[in-house]
């Protein structure tokens, strides 16, 4: 199984950004856009950003790593430096929104890394989160993975094979680095 080492400085990073250009940020919607930005990220250069591992749950992959602390910023609000839970404000889900507590240090990210946020901040920022949820619920790596089970990164490649071709070897070619390093 492809594995990836979850990056919790982009993870903080990336969830202060989206803190700031997203409205309605409560953890459903910041779970289903950290899925999109990783798999449009896996598709287009064969490597997620945050490099999670993602459970397939009832609405839809959930990045596990990300997730435990999305609920810690709920649950423990002076767990972050970076994010808090505004509880007077509410989603249109009726749930509290995240708020960044400073800018965002995107310096973390390389060129191709903010390409692929801001293509997927633009193209579903503004959407509900259950909007969010119906779109991944099309896709192969949720319908052919047992509900909360971890879903296999190969089958982000199966909605469109062909078109990620390229991108599905490299992360393949890099699965065996890995493996090689630690094996030695």
């Amino acid at each position: 199984m492809i594995k990836f080492n979850f990056n919790k400085d982009k993870f903080l990073a990336l969830m202060e950004l989206m803190c700031q250009k997203v409205p309605d940020l409560d953890r459903l919607k910041a779970a289903k856009l950290l899925y999109f930005i990783d798999r449009a990220s896996l598709l287009e250069y064969g490597r997620p950003i945050l490099g999670d591992d993602y459970i397939c749950m009832d609405f839809g992959p959930v990045p596990s790593r990300a997730y435990d602390w999305l609920k810690a910023f709920q649950d423990f609000p002076d767990s972050s430096d970076a994010i808090i839970v505004d509880r007077s404000k509410k989603s249109t889900g009726g749930y509290p929104i995240f708020v960044a507590k400073s800018e965002a240090n995107v310096d973390v990210f390389s060129g191709t890394e903010m390409s692929c946020i801001d293509s997927i901040l633009e193209k579903y920022g503004n959407e509900s989160a259950k909007t969010l949820v119906n779109i991944s619920h099309q896709h192969r790596a949720w319908l052919d993975t047992g509900r909360n089970t971890p879903i296999d990164y190969c089958l982000f490649f199966e909605d469109d094979p062909d078109l990620h071709k390229d991108a599905y070897e490299a992360m393949l070619l890099e699965q065996e680095d890995r493996d090689f390093v630690d094996d030695i």
